[in-house]
């Protein structure tokens, strides 16, 4: 097997709340293992501290307890009801 190396991906670190961080660094995860191999989901999660993977495992037993969806809805739910206004504000 090579050693395939990733390519620069995004780790998030700007985005608030610390939930929204969490949930898009898990669906980064997510595709990562399903398109390109457990190896290299590994290898983006080893980028981040013990904290932060401790989110985002966090994260991933909200999704396993709760489910998917009900997840999607609770992290985002701030996202959303903001997006109009921020993207007003970029015209």
């Amino acid at each position: 097997m090579t050693n395939k190396k990733l390519i620069t991906l995004p780790r998030f670190n700007d985005v608030e709340p610390k939930s929204l961080q969490a949930w898009n660094r898990c669906n980064v995860f997510f595709n990562i293992c399903s398109d390109l191999g457990r190896d290299l989901g590994k290898q983006y999660v080893e980028e981040f501290s013990g904290k932060e993977r401790a989110s985002m495992i966090m994260m991933f037993t909200l999704i396993k307890t709760k489910g998917y969806e009900q997840i999607k809805k609770e992290v985002n739910k701030n996202v959303v009801g903001e997006g109009d206004k921020v993207v007003k504000e970029a015209f």
